[in-house]
């Protein structure tokens, strides 16, 4: 799965309210939401997003969830795009984004597309409850 960073962010009520204030605990928590998805559910996750990374941001460990950051030149669109394009089987990528641009685009490209409600739905059937409450809690 590719996750949207934050398109993500803006859809999901419990990280939207967080991500207005606190912009980089709001990618925190996300990124830990989705470790534990990744986790029970046995999903290699992608968690791509706009802008420069920040040294501190994210620590790169075997089985962590994978982080993107787009350069300055480019958009988080472009990365996932671009990894989609350049997979040999693009069906079995699912990209989750609330851009319908976007969706249209992976689409044609062969990938599957997912809105982030029908993630979070997705994720309330594969994981224990403890992992959507982790939102909840934020």
């Amino acid at each position: 799965m590719v996750i949207d960073g934050h398109s993500f962010l803006f859809n999901v009520p419990e990280l939207s309210k967080k991500h207005g204030a606190l912009p980089r605990k709001a990618r925190g928590i996300l990124i830990h939401f989705l470790q534990q998805v990744q986790d029970y559910s046995g999903s290699k996750v992608s968690l791509v997003f706009d802008g420069k990374r920040q040294k501190h941001d994210v620590v790169q460990e075997k089985g962590a969830v994978e982080v993107w950051y787009a350069e300055e030149h480019q958009t988080a669109d472009a990365l996932i795009e671009r990894a989609v394009g350049s997979y040999k089987r693009p069906a079995e990528i699912t990209v989750v984004t609330a851009d319908q641009q976007e969706r249209l685009t992976v689409e044609a490209l062969g990938a599957c597309w997912m809105s982030p409600e029908c993630f979070m739905s997705w994720v309330e059937s594969v994981c224990p409850p403890r992992t959507t409450n982790l939102l909840n809690r934020c």
